[in-house]
């Protein structure tokens, strides 16, 4: 079975990795929108950290970015976030990604409309497919998504 990022490159801290090295067997998957110039995902950040650390074993995180360049996308996914991957700048995905989960930041809706469910920081989790099992809006609850997540089923699990 092929996943949503089987055509796509992710990047981990140490660089590229393909899609037969992705590491969600048997993990929850989220999609975490983001951007290193929003104050809100400056602060939401240090707490996905903590729990990703906590959960590391069963969970794997992506970062769906919405900076404005590549080289500050890159930073950003170095020096900001957690030992996760992230869709590299550029890669088509992000935009099919944000306009199927309806998330982006602010300063994209010249591209993607007024018409979105939230801005970011938020996070999604998914199916191997893509679809959608939990949204957790970060922008509005902070860290009490953490809760939320802890108490969803654990059949979503994928097995690629």
């Amino acid at each position: 079975m092929q996943n949503i990022f089987s055509n796509s490159s992710l990047i981990s801290k140490t660089g590229l990795i393909s899609s037969a090295s992705h590491p969600f067997q048997g993990k929850e998957v989220a999609l975490y929108f983001a951007a290193a110039w929003c104050p809100m995902c400056a602060n939401f950040t240090p707490h996905l950290k903590e729990f990703y650390n906590n959960n590391a074993r069963n969970v794997e995180i992506v970062l769906i970015s919405s900076d404005l360049s590549k080289e500050s996308a890159e930073a950003h996914f170095l020096r900001d976030n957690g030992d996760w991957l992230s869709v590299a700048y550029g890669d088509d995905i992000l935009d099919v990604l944000k306009a199927r989960f309806k998330i982006w930041s602010g300063r994209e809706a010249s591209k993607f409309g007024h018409h979105r469910r939230s801005g970011i920081p938020s996070l999604v989790l998914i199916t191997e497919s893509g679809d959608e099992l939990a949204y957790l809006n970060a922008e509005r609850d902070g860290k009490e998504i953490f809760k939320q997540w802890e108490n969803l089923p654990q059949e979503n699990k994928w097995t690629c």
